[in-house]
């Protein structure tokens, strides 16, 4: 037998799965506030605007008033869709005191009705405790299953709650095609918001456990990955806020208001982070740098090399190898080739002094040439590795050069070296961070601080420019 798949429709889930098998019953669950009644309402509203699927909605709490008032917050306007008979909100508060079998024959009546094709019942744990026992409660599964879900080829969704830790299962999960459980956890004190699929009967999951947030509705976050470069990359730099230089990102700009002229940005790296994958949130504003003209130093972070610096603005943002050789200088104190590109260059002393006396000469020689305007990007685990606890005399030295000179500077730290990342941030103006969690890239301030965001490299962009989604 082959399964026929309904569409979920809440955005994001396309890249999660292929749907829910038509006439399956899903039991969503999650402690209060987890987004349980977002993502049944989103079901709902998504299928009938997307698919013209009739929904039916029965509540055991809020009147129909409360609710389409609560969801309008979200984007979702189920009056339209109630005028076009493509909803239906039915409200039974006081229906459990007649007894099950009352309350199913309104629910199978309204299904019939509008030959509903997506059911949410909500919350089930309402109707749950109106049972004598498991007897009666198997009676109302088969009644729903074989009445509704199997005779209208129908997709319910019951929404249960978790009322504490350590809620065991009920009958209804064990009966299920799929379980999927909604949490919301912190992440260094800021709210993370999390979906696990617990059981997938016939149901093929790419994530078994995915991001979601609230924001503007509920959309699931599934895992990431850097696109290829596009076949004709360009790159529009967004412009520069007042006073500030621009991250490269207009909703990051938004939230910080760019990067102050004349500030330090600690940017903390999971180490679980590839180059590409880091480079969604650092790069942008490098770019943007190189696209207006402005010269770009870079003493790269450990595991890059000059070629990876090189690809990455050629290939993913359409910058040009004479734009490289007028503006970007990558600095190395390991061993290069013979003859690499003239952008490319050997520092040769042997101590920390000696390494920062030739810095601090490109960097003046720059400045006097082309002003104040400049980027420069340190990674601090290459001094590290390479200085040890000298590191910081040489950081605390080149604050006091960079003061004298301007621009904006950037220290990239990947935290191998914990106390690296504690010793650095009273000396930064902006400390921010981007991790990964269930393969979704997170950005996220901690001086300023500021809410989780989750990145997405943006499909409409012909750059490595990502979208930015708040976890709310």
């Amino acid at each position: 037998m082959v399964l026929e798949f309904v569409e979920v429709g809440v955005p994001g889930s396309e890249l999660v799965l292929k749907g829910f098998p038509r006439g399956s019953l899903i039991v969503i669950r999650g402690a209060p506030g987890t987004g349980k009644t977002v993502f049944a309402a989103t079901f709902l509203h998504e299928g009938a605007l997307k698919y013209g699927d009739p929904g039916l909605y029965v509540s055991f709490g809020e009147n129909k008033e409360k609710f389409y008032g609560f969801m309008r917050g979200f984007g979702m306007d189920f009056e339209k869709l109630e005028e076009r008979g493509l909803f239906r909100y039915l409200s039974l508060p006081t229906l459990l005191e007649n007894g099950v079998g009352g309350l199913l024959m309104e629910i199978l009546e309204s299904a019939d009705s509008m030959k509903a094709k997506r059911l949410v019942i909500d919350p089930f744990t309402t109707i749950s405790r109106a049972f004598k026992d498991e007897t009666e409660a198997r009676a109302f599964l088969h009644t729903l299953l074989s009445n509704i879900v199997g005779r209208l080829g129908c997709v319910a969704l019951l929404v249960k709650e978790e009322l504490g830790p350590g809620t065991g299962y009920g009958f209804e999960d064990y009966v299920a095609d799929a379980l999927i459980c909604l949490k919301a956890v912190r992440l260094e004190d800021r709210l993370l918001r999390e979906m696990s699929f617990l059981k997938t009967r016939g149901i093929e999951t790419r994530s078994p456990d995915i991001c979601v947030t609230l924001h503007g509705g509920f959309k699931m976050l599934p895992r990431q990955r850097v696109p290829r470069p596009p076949s004709s990359p360009s790159f529009n730099p967004p412009q520069d806020p007042p006073g500030a230089y621009t991250t490269g990102i207009p909703e990051l700009d938004e939230e910080l208001g760019g990067f102050p002229h004349d500030s330090i940005i600690l940017w903390e790296i999971d180490p679980r982070l590839s180059f590409h994958e880091y480079s969604l949130a650092v790069a942008p504003a490098l770019a943007s740098f190189l696209a207006k003209n402005r010269p770009y130093i870079v003493l790269p972070s450990a595991g890059v090399t000059w070629r990876d610096v090189r690809d990455l603005y050629v290939k993913y943002y359409g910058i040009s190898e004479d734009k490289l050789s007028n503006l970007l200088n990558v600095l190395t104190m390991g061993p290069i080739e013979a003859e690499p590109p003239p952008y490319v260059k050997l520092l040769k002393g042997r101590s920390w002094q000696e390494i920062f006396e030739e810095f601090a000469e490109i960097v003046h020689s720059l400045a006097r040439e082309r002003g104040r305007h400049i980027v420069r990007l340190i990674g601090a685990d290459t001094l590290m590795a390479t200085f040890g606890e000298n590191t910081f005399k040489f950081l605390d030295r080149w604050v006091g050069c960079f003061k004298e000179t301007g621009g904006l500077a950037m220290w990239v730290v990947k935290p191998v070296h914990p106390r690296l990342v504690r010793m650095l941030s009273p000396m930064v103006d902006m400390h921010l961070k981007v991790t990964k969690k269930h393969g979704c890239i997170l950005l996220y301030g901690k001086k300023p601080e500021t809410p989780l965001y989750a990145l997405q490299p943006d499909p409409e962009k012909n750059a490595l420019v990502p979208r930015i989604t708040p976890i709310l």
